[in-house]
């Protein structure tokens, strides 16, 4: 009995220890959160983004953002699961919804624009009628244009990731007149994360997941588990465990110094994916644009907002607006991209722009996205009228 008395005292003692370090902060945090906030969750940082002007649906809007799921899909890793909330729509197909003239949504005459990239081009942070797609489908019909424009845009997509879309749509029969592609900030990011050109999102994490479920892995799915679980306990062991032994802390993967050589290679690869799309396109009579897009890293008069966000998320923060600018750098003056048909540099579009347009340090706000759209339409009409 005494050895029983011990155990359970031994088990009692432990669950007094998960209690204090894992479910006593959450609940502090939880109650805080309740005296200052109320029954409203803390606004994500981008609904408070001065490019917003205080708009009274954007903090909704970010509540239901993110409740958007992304579902495996073959090929490209993922695809937007349907959704449907106040200024989001995501249809069966996993696309977005784009701005179509009443009665005349993809109409037979009507030429057939497909729109390919990440986030910026699906539109986080803006609603249905202010993506690029939808603000660009708008003017094309206001100069008379009979256009049907299907958002391809998908979350952390990169350019190769979007070629394999393009080229399934084209395997499928749905081939359109015209495609155009809005790349630049995902090559960066993703050569931010992982110290390697041309990869994709978190391609560290998406390795680690693969068959974590098989009978080889069980030790990784415990220790998943836990960390799912007891991520503070687990947190602390960590730490203890790379202070026993410090030769087992991973490396950074981005240095000042890799930094040239890998934004080299980051332009390298993106202008070689350009050429794949160039020759399926042509294969198939599709004209196609490439528009390298802005960023906030160039723009030289920061909001308060757009400078305290913008290394969220940076494993090296300091680092952040060099490697982007070098990467920017190495494309715009490459003379292969300024003089491939259809590449469009408009990465400087918001670079002398004082007011407000970035809503974290990707994402546009609605006005930006007009500006874009904007600039994209005399390119877009120039090859509407060549179909």
């Amino acid at each position: 009995m005494v050895i029983v008395q011990d155990i359970w005292n031994a088990l009692g003692g432990l669950l007094l220890v998960i209690l204090a370090i894992e479910i006593l902060p959450n609940l502090w945090k939880e109650v805080s959160r309740r005296v200052r906030y109320g029954t409203q969750r803390k606004a994500d940082y981008r609904a408070l983004a001065d490019a917003y002007e205080g708009a009274d649906w954007v903090r909704q809007y970010y509540v239901d953002f993110w409740r958007l799921r992304i579902d495996w899909a073959p090929h490209v890793g993922g695809r937007m699961r349907p959704f449907q909330a106040p200024g989001i729509t995501i249809d069966e197909g996993g696309l977005r919804r784009t701005w179509a003239p009443e009665g005349k949504r993809g109409g037979a005459s009507a030429k057939r624009v497909y729109a390919f990239g990440g986030s910026t081009m699906l539109g986080a942070g803006v609603r249905d009628e202010e993506t690029v797609p939808s603000l660009l489908a708008q003017r094309l019909a206001d100069a008379g244009h009979d256009v049907e424009l299907v958002n391809y845009g998908q979350p952390a997509y990169t350019a190769i990731q979007s070629f394999i879309t393009f080229s399934e749509e084209i395997a499928r029969g749905n081939v359109p007149h015209v495609a155009l592609f809005l790349d630049g900030q995902n090559e960066a990011i993703t050569a931010e994360q992982s110290g390697r050109a041309g990869t994709v999102f978190n391609a560290d994490s998406r390795a680690e997941e693969l068959n974590l479920l098989q009978p080889w892995r069980r030790d990784d799915l415990i220790r998943h588990a836990l960390h799912a679980v007891l991520p503070r306990i687990m947190r602390r062991y960590q730490t203890l465990e790379e202070a026993i032994k410090p030769a087992s802390r991973d490396q950074p993967v981005l240095t000042a110094e890799n930094i040239g050589p890998l934004s080299r290679e980051v332009a390298r690869r993106y202008l070689d994916n350009l050429r794949h799309i160039r020759a399926v396109a042509e294969d198939n009579g599709v004209q196609t644009l490439f528009f390298w897009q802005p960023i906030l890293f160039t723009k030289k008069h920061l909001t308060d907002h757009e400078a305290r966000y913008q290394h969220d998320g940076a494993s090296v923060p300091e680092l952040r607006a060099p490697l982007f600018r070098a990467v920017y750098g190495a494309l715009t003056s490459d003379p292969d991209f300024r003089s491939m048909p259809g590449a469009v540099d408009i990465s400087g579009l918001f670079d002398d722009t004082p007011e407000p347009r970035f809503i974290d340090p990707f994402h546009l706000a609605e006005k930006g996205n007009a500006a874009v759209a904007e600039a994209m339409l005399p390119h877009v009409v120039a090859v509407l009228e060549k179909s």
